[in-house]
């Protein structure tokens, strides 16, 4: 009995001990599931957020183009009334007739009416006296010709007046910073006051040319932001007049601003050139500020505005392409080595296709092939020369300067030699004669030997990238063994891969550059050049 109450106190310390651990171990579980539960509920929703903000963006920029073409509508259709307003037409007035009094002739007095003889009167003298003239027949008075009217005359001063009551009206009524009559050949007839002397160059020609409403897609207007519209006057089925007014931008950025992507999503719109015309941030509008300049990807742009250029035709396109490629021109590294670019992720120069010199390379050589111009040629070179720098024989490959270990270890399409050969592979291509001593050849196959099957089949950095280039070296170099050896390899990759879709568990992702539409567009290409 003794030695058992003398153990009761310890044993209850050792219960108290562990009852306590037993508390903080299960409080410190609980805390940790808490936070996990709370981090994943925190990465669902966001998920669950830009999944619901990119099923909607489509239908919400497809509205909100709507709306802003509705008001540009509803400012055309008020700049049409205002040129068909039958006040704008020519007055004219009939001049008042203004009749002449003639002097009048004297009457003939005869002398029977005055009492006096007549000479031989009452005396026979024997003569024989000549004969009476006959008498003048009287003229057959001639039937009355009708007047003319008289012709109507333009009445300037009407015309003016009226003209001028049309243009007040106007500017009181609508948002205009001006409103203005020019003539043919665009020199300022009338209008309020600030109405430029002349319209502006292109805006007169593009009236020339369509003779119907017009919009200039410039909205800098003397330092302001204004949409410019202008309309022929026609009088008879004739044009006699220009109609010019600049409306103000408030009309637009309404709009615009009324636009709400998220926490830092905007809307903005540009010109057929990728000049921003439209922004919530108007200085960037009035800035001139492009659309390469406002978003990543100016060699990309440039590639896509040339294919553009090419298929339609269309001038502005190059144009745009060219304005793209100055941007890049304004911001190369220029280095004993030739020359480079910052990659905004990285804060440094990348040697590689999607992010690097090599997709650099491949917008300056199309452009060359577009518009030769000597000094895209030698940038051609000179971003070549940069990148060869970190190329090893060993590897027979040029470095990822991503990493910074196993640099020499990435073959993709994204980054490493693969990228760097295939655009080589199409700046050679699209200029045969400025690159004819590039040898792609030897690198190619090296690289070859190097490739690996890769875990993922995606296009960015997966086996269908590789596929495709490879594909474009046998092209461009032949059928080679090595090539053929590791076509082989992926083609057989690419059928287990496809076996295996309907088996694929979990989130599929189907984005273009490391999903499923990149495959698909992968085997599209594959067999459109078999």
């Amino acid at each position: 009995m003794t030695g058992k109450r003398a153990d009761s106190p310890a044993n209850r310390e050792i219960k108290r001990n562990l009852n306590g651990r037993i508390l903080r171990n299960t409080m410190l579980n609980i805390v940790i599931l808490v936070v996990i539960c709370c981090v994943i509920m925190a990465l669902s929703l966001q998920s669950l957020a830009n999944s619901i903000l990119l099923d909607s963006l489509q239908p919400m920029a497809r509205q909100s183009a709507k709306t802003v073409e509705a008001n540009i509508h509803m400012l055309a259709d008020r700049m049409m009334t205002i040129a068909g307003d039958y006040r704008m037409k020519t007055v004219f007035t009939v001049p008042e007739k203004i009749e002449t009094e003639l002097p009048e002739e004297p009457e003939e007095v005869l002398p029977e009416e005055t009492g006096e003889a007549l000479p031989g009167e009452g005396e026979e003298t024997g003569e024989v006296l000549p004969e009476e003239p006959a008498a003048p027949e009287e003229p057959v008075p001639e039937e009355p010709v009708p007047e003319e009217a008289a012709e109507p005359v333009p009445d300037l001063a009407a015309t003016e007046e009226n003209r001028k009551t049309v243009l007040e009206e106007a500017a009181e009524i609508y948002e205009l910073y001006n409103i203005a009559l020019y003539d043919l050949e665009g020199k300022l007839v009338q209008g309020n006051d600030g109405a430029p002397e002349r319209l502006e160059e292109d805006l007169l020609a593009l009236l020339q040319e369509t003779d119907n409403l017009t919009t200039d897609p410039d909205t800098i207007y003397e330092g302001k932001l204004g949409i410019k519209m202008g309309m022929p006057v026609k009088e008879n089925g004739e044009t006699i007049l220009y109609l010019m007014g600049v409306y103000k931008y408030d009309t637009l950025n309404d709009v615009i601003s009324s636009i709400n992507l998220g926490r830092t999503g905007r809307a903005y719109m540009v010109n057929r050139e990728g000049v921003v015309t439209g922004h919530p941030d108007q200085s960037l509008a009035l800035g001139g500020s492009t659309l390469v300049q406002l978003s990543d990807g100016n060699a990309g742009a440039v590639l896509v505005l040339c294919r553009q250029s090419r298929d339609t035709g269309d001038e502005a396109y190059l144009k745009g392409a060219q304005n793209a490629l100055s941007y890049l021109e304004d911001r190369r590294l220029e280095s004993g080595q030739g020359v480079t670019w910052i990659e905004k992720a990285e804060g440094s120069p990348v040697c590689s296709l999607a992010h690097g010199n090599s997709g650099m390379l491949l917008a300056y050589a199309r452009m060359e092939s577009l518009v030769h111009n000597g000094l895209w040629g030698k940038r051609m070179r000179q971003i070549m020369a940069y990148e060869d720098q970190y190329y090893r024989e060993e590897y027979g490959n040029w470095a990822d300067l991503r990493r910074e270990k196993g640099q020499w270890e990435t073959y993709a399409w994204c980054n490493g030699g693969m990228g760097v050969v295939y655009a080589r592979l199409l700046a050679k291509k699209w200029n045969p004669e400025e690159l004819a001593d590039v040898d792609i050849g030897g690198r190619s196959e090296v690289l070859a030997r190097k490739l690996a099957v890769r875990g993922d089949m995606c296009l960015c950095h997966g086996n269908m990238g590789n596929l495709l280039i490879l594909r474009e070296m046998m092209r461009g170099l032949g059928e080679r063994e090595n090539l053929m050896r590791q076509i082989g390899r992926l083609e057989d990759a690419l059928e287990s891969f496809v076996r295996d879709l309907d088996e694929e568990k979990g989130r599929v992702d189907f984005g273009f550059m490391n999903g499923m539409a990149g495959v698909g567009f992968g085997c599209f290409e594959r067999n459109a050049h078999r």
